[in-house]
C-alpha cells in the first residue's frame, strides 16, 4: 500500500510519448549496432522511394 493516487493512473499523451522516446534513446545508445541497423535501413528506404517518385511530374495526369 502506499499514498493515494492524485490522478485515475492514467498518463496524459505527453508523458507517454516522452517515456517512451526516452526509452528509445536508452536501448539504442546501449546497442550502437542496432542503431547503425536502423539508419541503414531508413536510408535504404529513402532511396527506394525517392527512385520511385523522382520521374514523377507535379500535374495531376502524370499520376495516371
Amino acid at each position: 500500500e502506499g499514498p493515494p493516487l492524485k490522478s485515475n493512473g492514467q498518463a496524459s499523451s505527453f508523458t507517454q510519448i516522452a517515456v517512451l522516446t526516452w526509452r528509445s534513446l536508452l536501448v539504442m545508445s546501449r546497442e550502437w549496432n542496432y542503431f547503425w541497423l536502423r539508419l541503414l535501413l531508413c536510408l535504404l528506404l529513402m532511396i527506394c522511394i525517392g527512385t520511385i517518385f523522382s520521374r514523377l511530374g507535379h500535374s495531376l495526369s502524370s499520376i495516371s
